[in-house]
């Protein structure tokens, strides 16, 4: 018996680990986040989302695996986002260097797209 319950948790480590890893791929940007943080948000976004699941299409947790794995994908790149908002203190709910328009160009002064160029 105690095999199987450690069965069960490596398969729940790496799944949670897919999960996280998916949605992360995802939203845009680079996403410097640990794995262990990157199996949290995997295990709890999978949990919400398949309780969601089951709650709104009723029967047993596994009876609608495709609406399981979507709303759980779902609930996951959410709680990444909400991890970038709240955790790296990012303003933006995408990653910094997604904004295209705020790059400087080589030729400019400043990062900022409205400053004066010197004379």
């Amino acid at each position: 018996m105690g095999g199987l319950v450690v069965l069960a948790l490596v398969i729940t480590f790496f799944f949670s680990w897919f999960m996280g890893g998916l949605a992360r791929l995802l939203l845009p940007g680079p996403d410097p986040m640990p794995v262990k943080h990157t199996v949290a948000v995997g295990f709890v976004g999978t949990v919400i989302g398949a309780a969601i699941a089951t709650l709104g299409f009723g029967g047993h947790p596994g009876d609608h695996e495709y609406a399981d794995f979507l709303l759980a994908l779902a609930v996951t790149t959410l709680f990444v986002l909400a991890y970038r908002r709240w955790v790296r203190h990012d303003p933006w709910l995408l990653a910094p260097d997604w904004r295209w328009w705020s790059r400087p160009t080589p030729d400019s002064q400043s990062d900022r797209p409205h400053a004066r160029k010197p004379a």
